[in-house]
């Protein structure tokens, strides 16, 4: 097996950061979630060290892994893709051959063993691609103590736009249709009406008893991604201007995020999260967009799996890998809440562990 040559390249302004930005932009099924921008969006957040690992086959480029070192009460965790939304570890080149795959991957892996160790981390997380399903490539190389598995729902744009317009019929269509007939206008919002949607967002996940997604990951993303064309937002309109529905899609050439959606649940009968996500679609197509990626549900079969099955999304798997370092104790002895509050918005342990301390493998519901 060829050996891959593994580079560290800190998240510093230079020649070295540019030539993370080149792959990644070469790489046209990773998701925007592993790139260079992702970690300048989420720096400000913290508490996080965030560097790249790449990977080169006879001087070619052609792997590369975003990690996170976050250094909490109870030890370092390293993890691929921190904040809200994590999706993916290794995104490799298209012009990668099979067998270089697999050194590309045990390069990475065993590199990214060493960075965290050298750290000092105990704990190492690496995401799984639901998209092209990788996780015996970290088995054998990576070696995982744990295993979390998940799920993404994703539909193909072209099984449901073709030319120009949606292919479906029966409830989502008369659906769609509904809110029309009432007046319902969807447009894409400007950056300037952030605080409108971000504020349709609190109102919902404060009725949901669940946390916003941190203000200054949302700005962020939209003040940097938009410009770029790596992201739009998307909003449904009463007659008299109020706005009922928003949705904000984050993408990276094929693959577009469904990242974050709300609805006034006041105009629930009018149906604006569907005109939304037509609307959503149709600007995929436009924009070459192949899959469009509803991301997981809380639980399967629920009322949110179940409205985009109506989409024809179809279950994807994906596995949060999990190397211990060292000793969990620390971070079992903080137990389920006391975990999250000490790691905000990072993936640590699988929460099945608290509930079956001899387990190793972990199943989403």
């Amino acid at each position: 097996m060829t050996v891959a040559a593994v580079q560290r390249v800190a998240m510093t302004k230079g020649a070295g950061w540019d030539s993370v930005g080149a792959l990644f932009a070469a790489c046209p099924d990773a998701f925007i979630q592993q790139s260079p921008a992702w970690a300048e969006i989420v720096a400000p957040l913290g508490p996080d060290d965030a560097f790249f690992l790449v990977a080169a086959i006879d001087g070619r480029p052609l792997a590369g892994l975003p990690l996170y070192c976050c250094d909490g009460v109870a030890g370092k965790v390293v993890t691929s893709v921190p904040q809200a939304g994590p999706l993916g570890g290794i995104f490799v080149h298209p012009d990668a051959k099979p067998d270089e795959r697999e050194s590309l991957y045990a390069g990475l892996c065993a590199a990214a063993l060493t960075a965290a160790t050298d750290l000092g981390a105990t704990i190492l997380t690496i995401i799984t691609n639901p998209l092209d399903d990788d996780a015996d490539r970290y088995r054998r190389h990576l070696a995982p103590d744990f295993e979390f598995e998940n799920f993404t729902q994703t539909v193909g744009v072209a099984d449901i736009v073709a030319d120009g317009a949606l292919s479906l019929s029966g409830p989502t269509a008369t659906r769609i249709r509904h809110g029309g007939r009432h007046g319902l206008t969807v447009r894409r919002l400007a950056g300037d009406e952030f605080p409108r949607w971000y504020a349709l967002h609190r109102r919902r996940h404060a009725e949901l008893g669940a946390p916003p997604l941190p203000e200054a990951l949302l700005s962020g993303l939209v003040r940097q991604l938009e410009p770029a064309g790596k992201a739009f937002v998307l909003g449904v309109e009463t007659p008299d201007g109020g706005l009922i529905a928003s949705g904000l899609y984050v993408l990276h050439q094929r693959v577009c995020d469904v990242f974050i959606t709300a609805m006034d649940r006041d105009h629930a009968r009018l149906h604006p999260n569907y005109l939304l996500t037509a609307e959503a679609l149709l600007e995929c197509a436009r924009r070459g967009v192949e899959t469009f990626n509803w991301q997981s549900s809380a639980a399967r079969g629920n009322g949110v799996y179940q409205f985009k099955a109506k989409w024809r999304a179809t279950e994807r798997p994906y596995w949060f890998l999990t190397k211990a370092l060292g000793p969990l104790d620390p971070f079992l002895a903080l137990g389920k809440e006391g975990l999250g509050q000490a790691y905000p918005w990072h993936y640590v342990l699988p929460f099945g562990r608290f509930d079956a301390p001899d387990a190793r493998r972990f199943r989403k519901p």
